[in-house]
C-alpha cells in the first residue's frame, strides 16, 4: 500500500454516542456537582460538535455565589437566551443576611428568564470560626443568633414569577419570622417537595393568613401548599413544624423527621419565638395525611438517651396508625371492607428508618439504638388479634355458620391467618460492607420479629445516600458467627429484589 492510500483522517465516534458520553459526566450529587460542571466546561469546548449537548448539561445546574456571579449569568442570558431553557436547578450559596445578597436579587434579575426551573435550593454557608481565637477571648461560651434574610414586603409577591418550580431546598437559613417562611412558601403553588434543614426563624408570631383555610362561596376550602407530596423537615423549631405540618392536606405522600429534633434557635436561645401555648405537641398529627405511603425517620445518637424524643417518636407512629386502622386512602372504613382489604391497602405503606450520621454511631450501638426502637414499632404498628367476644369475630363466625368459605371436599382449608403488619419497615443507608451483610440482617430480624415473620422488613445493608459517611470502626471485621444466618438473610433479599420496581422509583430515592 502507498503512502498515499493510507487515510489522513482519524476514525469518528457517532456523535450519539459522544453525547451519551457527555451525559454520564453529570451528577446531582453534593460532593461530585463541582467536579461534573469542571468537565463539562472543558467538554464544551472540544468541538462545534459537542459545545449543544455540553451546554445542555453544563446549564442544567447553575451555582451563584455572590452578586457578580448572579449579574454576570444574567449579561450571559442577555446574549444567549436559549441558555435559559436549560436552567433545571438554581442554587444560590453564599451570606445571604446582606442586602445585596443572590436570594433578595434573583427573583428581580432572573424574572421570566428561567421557564424550565424545577428545583430552587438555597444554602447558607456557615462563616469560618477561629477556634484559637475565641478560647482566647473567651467568646467561645456565647451563643449567637444567625443574621436573618433582609427580605423586604414585596419579596412573596416576586416569587409568584417561580411558581413553576416544583422542589424548594432550603439549608441553614433563618427567616425574619415564621410568617415570612410561609408567605413565600404560599407563592409557590407548583410546589411537590421541600427539603427544610436548619430552617429557623427570629420571631414565631400570630399563624399567616395564608395557611388558614379560606372557605369560598361554593364552599370549597383552600389549603396551603395543594399540590405538595413530600416534606422533608430536619433540625427546625418545634412549633413551626407542627404548624407546618398541620396546615399541610391529603395531597402529602412523603414526610420525613428528625429525632432528636435539634433546631438551630430554641426557646432558651430567643424568647421571642415563644407561642400562646407553654410547652409545644408531642410528636405530630398525621390524621389528615390520609394518602401518606411513605413515613421516615432521621435518628440522631442523642436519641437514646432522650426520652422526650422517644415520647415524640412514639405519639407520631400512634398517631399514623390510628390512620391506617380507622380508615384507607379514600376515606373509606377499613372495617366496611372487611379484613383482606384492610390487609391490601396498608402494604403500600412504609417505615423508613435510617441514621442521620452513621459517622456518630458503632455499629453495636446503632443496632442497641434499634432494639429500643423496634419494640415500639412492634408494639404500635402490628395489629393486635381481635377479641373472641367482638363483633367482628361474631361476624365472621356468623358468615362462615352461613356456608360461605367453607372448603369443597378434597380442598384444603383457607389459610386463616392474616398479616398482622400495618406497614413494611426500611432500614435504610446502612452503608455497609458487603461482608457485614449477614450480621446486620441478623440484627434487623431480632429487632423485627413479627415484621420479619411476615415478610414485610427490607433491610439495606450496602446501599448508602452518602458513601463518605462511614461508621466507627469501618474496617473492622464481622463477627465469625455472622455466617450462621445466611438463610434468613438471604429471604430478606429475594425479598428485596421482589419489590426492588416500586423500591427503585420511592425507596431508594
Amino acid at each position: 500500500m502507498d503512502a498515499d492510500d493510507i487515510p489522513t483522517t482519524s476514525p469518528r465516534l457517532p456523535i450519539e454516542l459522544c453525547e451519551h458520553i457527555i451525559g454520564a459526566v453529570y451528577s446531582e450529587r453534593f460532593y461530585l456537582v463541582s467536579d461534573a460542571l469542571a468537565t463539562l466546561s472543558r467538554c464544551s469546548l472540544v468541538c462545534r460538535a459537542w459545545r449543544p449537548r455540553s451546554q445542555m448539561i453544563l446549564f442544567t445546574y447553575v451555582l451563584l455565589k455572590d452578586k457578580a456571579m448572579l449579574h454576570r449569568f444574567a449579561a450571559l442570558l442577555d446574549g444567549a437566551p436559549h441558555l435559559g431553557r436549560y436552567v433545571r436547578t438554581l442554587s444560590l450559596r453564599g451570606h445571604h443576611h446582606r442586602p445585596d445578597s443572590t436570594v433578595v436579587l434573583f427573583p428581580t434579575v432572573l424574572r421570566n428568564r428561567l421557564p424550565s426551573l424545577v428545583r430552587l435550593s438555597i444554602a447558607e454557608e456557615q462563616p469560618q470560626v477561629d477556634a484559637v481565637a475565641e478560647s482566647a477571648t473567651g467568646t467561645n461560651n456565647l451563643k449567637k443568633p444567625p443574621l436573618c434574610l433582609p427580605i423586604h414586603p414585596r419579596f412573596p409577591a416576586l416569587m409568584t414569577k417561580f411558581a413553576h418550580i416544583r422542589e424548594l431546598n432550603l439549608s441553614n437559613t433563618t427567616f425574619p419570622s415564621f410568617g415570612d417562611l410561609c408567605r413565600i412558601l404560599d407563592r409557590l403553588t407548583g410546589l411537590q417537595e421541600i427539603l427544610a434543614l436548619s430552617v429557623s426563624y427570629a420571631v414565631l408570631g400570630l399563624l399567616p393568613q395564608c395557611m388558614l383555610k379560606d372557605v369560598g362561596k361554593l364552599g370549597a376550602s383552600k389549603r396551603f401548599l395543594p399540590n405538595l407530596r413530600a416534606l422533608l423537615c430536619y433540625d427546625m423549631g418545634e412549633e413551626g413544624t407542627q404548624r407546618l405540618t398541620a396546615a399541610l392536606g391529603p395531597s402529602l405522600l412523603k414526610l420525613w423527621v428528625k429525632f432528636p429534633n435539634e433546631p438551630v434557635l430554641s426557646k432558651a436561645d430567643n424568647p421571642l419565638i415563644l407561642d400562646d401555648h407553654s410547652e409545644p405537641l408531642v410528636g405530630l398529627d398525621l390524621q389528615q395525611f390520609r394518602n401518606l405511603a411513605h413515613l421516615g425517620f432521621r435518628l440522631g445518637r442523642g436519641l437514646r438517651e432522650d426520652a422526650a424524643a422517644r415520647e415524640a417518636l412514639g405519639a407520631t407512629l400512634l398517631s399514623w396508625a390510628a390512620l391506617i386502622t380507622t380508615g384507607s386512602s379514600d376515606g373509606t372504613s377499613h372495617h366496611s371492607q372487611g379484613s383482606r382489604n384492610q390487609t391490601e391497602s396498608v402494604k403500600n405503606r412504609y417505615l423508613h428508618l435510617g441514621a442521620w450520621w452513621r459517622a456518630a454511631f458503632t455499629r453495636d450501638e446503632y443496632v442497641a439504638l434499634f432494639r429500643t426502637l423496634g419494640a415500639m414499632v412492634e408494639e404500635t404498628l402490628v395489629a393486635k388479634k381481635a377479641d373472641p367476644g367482638s363483633s367482628e369475630t361474631r361476624r365472621s363466625d356468623r358468615s362462615q355458620g352461613q356456608g360461605q368459605g367453607q372448603p369443597q371436599p378434597g380442598e384444603e382449608a383457607p389459610q386463616q391467618d392474616v398479616d398482622p403488619c400495618l406497614v413494611t419497615v426500611v432500614v435504610r443507608d446502612l452503608g455497609d460492607r458487603l461482608d457485614w451483610e449477614d450480621w446486620w440482617s441478623a440484627q434487623m430480624v431480632g429487632c423485627f420479629p413479627t415484621f420479619s415473620t411476615w415478610n414485610r422488613l427490607v433491610v439495606q445493608v450496602v446501599h448508602a445516600g452518602n458513601p463518605n459517611d462511614r461508621w466507627k470502626g469501618f474496617d473492622d471485621a464481622p463477627p465469625e458467627n455472622a455466617s450462621v444466618y445466611l438463610d434468613e438473610r438471604a429471604r430478606l433479599r429475594m425479598n428485596a429484589v421482589k419489590k426492588a420496581a416500586l423500591y427503585r422509583g420511592q425507596v431508594l430515592r
